[in-house]
C-alpha cells in the first residue's frame, strides 16, 4: 500500500492563544479552554491528585511552582471550569479518558469558584497596606457572589454583619441607633448603605455597641469569618468551595521585608489549605500558583503537607512543552484514520 503524503495525514489546529485571561478563560468561554487543553503524563497526574481529593469530599491546599510562559492559567482555567460544572456539554469537550471518568464521580460535588488574580493588586504604599484577607474578599469572592446573583445571601464583611444585627432590632432599637449615627456622620444608616460606605457603618456601628454597651455576636477571627462565608454558600447549593489564586509572586515578593504583613498572609493560606478542613470539615480547596516555592509553613511536617506542591514543565517533566506544543497545532486528519491505523499495525507486523 503507497504511502500518502504527511500532509493527508496531519491537519493543523487554530493558532491558540499566546495569553489567556484566567476568569474568562475559566468561566466565560470554558468549554474552548476544556477542549484545547492537552494532558500529558504528568500533568494527568496532577488532575487526578485534585480530582480524587474532591471525589471523596476533603478540603486540601495546592501551590502550583511554574515559571511564567508554563500553561498555568489554562491548567487553573481548565481545572476551575471542571470542578464547577459537570454538564456533558463541559466534560464532552476532555479529551482524556481517564479524567474523563472523573464525571460521574464529581456531578454531587460541585464547587463554588472564587478566582483572584494578584497581579497588579500588591501595592508599595505602607502607609495604608491592604492585606490579603481584604483583597481575596474585595476582589475574589464579591465578584463571585455578584456572578453567581449571591451578593444579597452571602455577608462577607463586619460591616455586612453589622447592618444585618442593624435590620433585626426593633423600631425602637433603630430609631435610637438612627439618630446616634445622623449625630457622628450627618448621614442616615440608609444613606451609608446605599453609598456602600462600610468603613464608615462599620466605625459608627462599633462605636455605637461600645458607648450602649449592647452586645452583638460578630465575627471577628479571619477562620470564623471564612467558616461563616463557607457556611452561608454551602446553603445555597454548593459542595464546596474552590479558591484560586494567581499570581502570588509578585504579591509576595512586596511583603518580603515586613514579616508581620508576610506572617498574617501565610496565616490566611494555612487557613484556607489547610485549618477550616482539619479543624472544621469545611471542603475547601484552595489553589495558588506562583512562580517562587510554596513558603516554608506551608509546606506542613508531621501531619503532611498544608499544600500539596503540583510542578509545571519541572526538569524530569521538561519535554511536555514540546508534546503540548506540537498536540496544540496539529493533529491527525480525522478522515484518514483507517490509512493511519493500517500503517500503525503494518509497522509492528514483524
Amino acid at each position: 500500500m503507497p504511502r500518502l503524503p504527511l500532509n493527508d495525514l496531519i491537519v493543523h489546529k487554530k493558532t491558540p492563544l499566546l495569553t489567556l485571561e484566567l476568569h474568562n478563560a475559566a468561566l466565560g468561554a470554558p468549554e474552548e479552554t476544556v477542549e484545547t487543553y492537552i494532558f500529558t503524563d504528568n500533568i494527568r497526574q496532577h488532575f487526578v491528585e485534585v480530582l480524587e481529593t474532591v471525589a471523596v469530599g476533603r478540603g486540601q491546599g495546592y501551590w502550583v511552582g511554574a515559571e511564567y510562559g508554563s500553561g498555568k492559567t489554562h491548567f487553573l482555567a481548565t481545572l476551575t471550569a471542571l470542578l464547577s460544572d459537570f454538564s456533558d456539554e463541559l466534560w464532552s469537550k476532555v479529551e482524556d479518558d481517564e479524567i474523563r471518568r472523573y464525571q460521574t464521580r464529581l456531578k454531587d460535588r460541585r464547587l463554588f469558584p472564587v478566582i483572584l488574580s494578584l497581579r497588579g493588586e500588591a501595592s508599595a504604599d505602607t502607609a495604608n497596606p491592604r492585606s490579603l484577607m481584604d483583597v481575596l474578599l474585595e476582589k475574589g469572592f464579591r465578584p463571585a457572589l455578584r456572578r453567581a446573583g449571591l451578593e444579597k445571601k452571602v455577608r462577607l464583611t463586619m460591616a455586612q454583619d453589622l447592618i444585618h444585627w442593624y435590620d433585626e432590632r426593633s423600631a425602637a432599637d433603630k430609631a435610637s441607633i438612627d439618630a446616634y449615627i445622623q449625630q457622628k456622620t450627618g448621614s442616615s444608616v440608609s444613606e451609608l448603605v446605599e453609598n456602600d460606605d462600610q468603613e464608615t457603618i462599620a466605625q459608627t456601628l462599633t462605636a455605637y455597641l461600645a458607648e450602649k454597651q449592647v452586645q452583638a455576636i460578630i465575627t471577628t477571627s479571619v477562620k470564623d469569618r471564612l467558616a461563616g462565608i463557607y457556611r452561608q454558600i454551602i446553603a445555597q447549593g454548593y459542595a464546596g468551595v474552590l479558591i484560586i489564586i494567581d499570581e502570588y509572586e509578585g504579591w509576595a515578593n512586596i511583603h518580603v521585608n515586613n514579616l508581620e504583613a508576610r506572617a498574617k498572609d501565610e496565616d490566611l493560606l494555612e487557613t484556607l489549605g489547610y485549618l477550616l478542613f482539619k479543624e472544621l470539615g469545611l471542603v475547601v480547596h484552595t489553589i495558588v500558583a506562583s512562580q517562587s516555592d510554596r513558603p516554608t509553613k506551608l509546606k506542613g511536617g508531621q501531619e503532611g503537607d498544608r499544600f500539596i506542591n503540583l510542578a509545571l514543565l519541572a526538569s524530569k517533566d521538561e519535554r511536555d512543552y514540546d508534546i503540548i506544543a506540537s498536540r496544540r497545532v496539529r493533529g491527525l486528519n480525522p478522515q484518514r484514520y483507517p490509512e493511519i491505523t493500517d500503517g500503525l499495525t503494518e509497522k509492528t507486523v514483524p
